[in-house]
């Protein structure tokens, strides 16, 4: 499905030198953040979150990009496959706790889970 640029979002400009853009998907609406330096002085990174239509964000859950990515990028993706089925409409703990409700264990096994998939471990 198309992504449509709808305009620059000049509030998000001054974070760590980047800037921000709200497009359209469908009914949907995202912004998608560009910062100069990521987490931790990771380097750049792009980011898709969910919005409404004046671009305020509506749920911090990153749905396309990542780090080294480009605003193209993550436009790209939002086009090809939409927002990440895997995270779309969950936090980023993958469930729909909110966010008052986790946990530093709901923390560490998302962390253990990434670790073994990197690793190329699955779990049964």
């Amino acid at each position: 499905m198309t992504v449509e640029f709808i305009r620059e979002l000049d509030d998000y400009g001054a974070l760590k030198g980047g800037s921000a853009c709200l497009v359209k998907r469908g009914d949907e609406f995202f912004v998608i953040s560009h910062i100069l330096n990521g987490p931790e002085g990771g380097g750049p990174e792009t980011l898709a979150f969910a919005s409404n239509e004046d671009g305020e964000v509506s749920d911090w859950t990153d749905l396309a990009g990542g780090r080294g990515k480009s605003r193209e990028d993550a436009i790209r993706e939002l086009e090809e496959v939409g927002p990440d089925a895997d995270c779309a409409g969950r936090g980023a703990f993958g469930d729909t706790k909110p966010t008052s409700e986790r946990t530093v264990g709901d923390a560490l096994s998302v962390l253990a889970s990434t670790m073994d998939a990197m690793a190329g471990r699955s779990k049964p």
